[in-house]
């Protein structure tokens, strides 16, 4: 047997054996000498189909696993405890009109169309106003030190507390500044104000709190805040800003409002690419959130455009006075919202964790017509109605109406303490890729995980052949070349031997042709015929090598 031929046979034993030994159903069929050949291409062409039909399918799952999917997992969970979220309250009226004269008002409501954005003002009109509040208080007129001292404060408007049963008060609100004015939040977490648990179900383990809109030093002026008579509030986080514009809920003077939470819903995301939720560190706020971090893009905008900021946000930088609103502030925030309206979702991507409080409000009115007493004792109606008269304002309505005008009842609490918890999940993971590609394995060719490396192994045993192969042709070659080249050496040594004989032989006639012409007294010998002598022909054999074989 030839090389070729050991080396075919080796190749086809090598698959053979494979075919019969791997776990991968189908190839020991097709390779059974005793199985009839019809049958044989059968189980070729099933084997055939599988295997595409495994290709595509593990084709599919690397795609579906190169897309990034995620999965959505809801968890609710029971507790004996649930923390309090903070309430922010505001009242429609930002100002008060107790401390105002009639030109104050004018030239207020001026000034105040400004940073309310309420219709065109007369720039004549505002160097007017601006001009008269510069000469009555020796500066620059400042929204937020002006409703710093004219706004509704919190120790007239919350005129009863309770938390749990327990008595709080007006020490255990925070005041903030938002586009109402002066706000109060309950559970801040601020400094000095410590975070609250609500340990049982229902109004009475919850806030609880008794207003007064104050309704009699409303000014009467638009601009001034809303045309509404009543408060706005608002149930959020205490990570969060509130969003009293967008988010707050109203209370109409003379109801009893019951904001019942049905539990905390908590959002937590995934970052790209499976999700795009993400983070930024923030200047101005302590934890982040789309809308402080929005603010913080507004601040930042406003700096650089007109060296100062909008009164209501934060930072020690200084409040725009109202010529730096009219001419520079306003037209900067127009840009700024149809300029950055593209790119503010991918600067402030969605927080990773959100606490969201789903707040149902319903409302009663109050108080009924057997409670006028008992209310007005329980809240010294008569004392509160005493302290406004003394402000100079004529209050001659009784005290139903009085309460009904003035006061708003709120009751903000869970009637559920369980939170529900979602979660981004990425759908496919290196594990569940690796079941999902055992799975079709199993499925269309009854291979497992252990079947990749029955192929490895093929594969390594076919290299080695292989390299088998090249090593013994080389060897063949190394042979072939050894063999030329002894034959070379010893037609060499034999040519070399003939050569040497021929001239001995030569040299020994020479020898005898030159005494026999000579006689005895050295006269020459003369022949009867002439002899010649002939050297004999060498023969030579070329050196061939085939380059073949180099």
């Amino acid at each position: 047997m030839d090389g070729y031929e050991r080396t075919r046979k080796e190749s086809i034993d090598l698959e053979k054996t494979f075919a019969e030994r791997t776990t991968c159903h189908g190839l020991a069929h097709i390779v059974d000498q005793d199985v009839p050949k019809p049958r044989r291409y059968w189980w070729s062409v099933v084997t055939l189909v599988a295997s595409i039909g495994c290709l595509i399918g593990c084709i599919q799952l690397l795609q579906y696993v190169l897309s990034c999917p995620s999965s959505i997992d809801i968890e609710i969970t029971h507790q004996d405890t649930l923390a309090f979220p903070a309430v922010t309250i505001c009242n429609f009226n930002q100002l008060t009109k107790t401390a105002l004269t009639e030109e104050d008002n004018r030239h207020l409501e001026t000034l105040l169309r400004i940073y309310h954005r309420k219709g065109r003002v007369d720039k004549k009109d505002l160097e007017v106003a601006s001009s008269y509040f510069r000469n009555k208080t020796g500066a620059d007129f400042h929204l937020q030190n002006l409703t710093n001292d004219l706004g509704h404060r919190k120790d007239d408007i919350i005129v009863s507390c309770l938390w749990d049963g327990q008595v709080c008060g007006p020490e255990n609100f925070t005041t903030i500044f938002t586009v109402y004015g002066n706000c109060y939040t309950f559970n801040s977490g601020k400094v000095n104000q410590s975070l609250v648990h609500q340990r049982g179900r229902g109004s009475a383990f919850g806030l609880r709190l008794v207003l007064n809109i104050e309704q009699y030093k409303y000014s009467g002026k638009i601009s001034y805040g809303s045309p509404d008579a009543g408060l706005r509030f608002s149930v959020h986080s205490i990570n969060d800003l509130p969003e009293m514009d967008a988010e707050g809920m109203s209370i109409p003077p003379g109801m009893h409002a019951y904001a019942s939470i049905p539990g905390v819903d908590i959002i937590e995301g995934l970052p790209t690419p499976w999700g795009q939720c993400g983070q930024r560190n923030l200047k101005y706020y302590d934890h982040y959130s789309v809308a402080s971090c929005k603010r913080e893009l507004e601040i930042d905008y406003v700096l650089n455009k007109c060296n100062c900021k909008e009164p209501h946000h934060p930072g020690n930088s200084t409040p725009c006075p109202p010529f730096s609103m009219y001419e520079c502030v306003l037209p900067a925030m127009s840009r700024f919202q149809t300029s950055t309206i593209t790119s503010i979702a991918s600067q402030c991507p969605v927080a990773c964790t959100e606490m969201e409080y789903n707040v149902d409000v319903s409302y009663s009115l109050i108080p009924s017509q057997v409670a006028i007493d008992g209310i007005s004792a329980e809240y010294n109606i008569s004392k509160i109605i005493q302290k406004v008269k003394n402000q100079g304002i004529n209050i001659t309505t009784p005290n139903i109406e009085f309460i009904r005008q003035n006061f708003a009842f709120l009751d903000v609490y869970y009637k559920d303490l369980y939170t529900s918890k979602t979660i981004q999940k990425e759908a496919s993971g290196f594990v569940a890729f690796l079941s999902d590609i055992g799975g079709q394995l199993g499925l269309y060719v009854g291979g497992s995980f252990l079947t990749m490396f029955e192929f490895g192994e093929y594969i390594y045993d076919k290299c080695f052949q292989q390299t088998k192969r090249k090593k013994r042709a080389i060897g063949r070659q190394m042979r072939t070349i050894r063999e030329k080249r002894r034959a070379s050496n010893i037609a060499r040594s034999s040519i070399h031997g003939n050569s040497s004989g021929n001239s001995s032989s030569l040299n020994r006639s020479n020898e005898v042709k030159s005494s026999s012409t000579k006689t005895k007294n050295g006269a020459p010998f003369k022949f009867g015929k002439s002899h010649h002598i002939t050297s004999p022909t060498i023969p030579t054999t070329p050196l061939s090598i085939d380059k073949n074989d180099i």
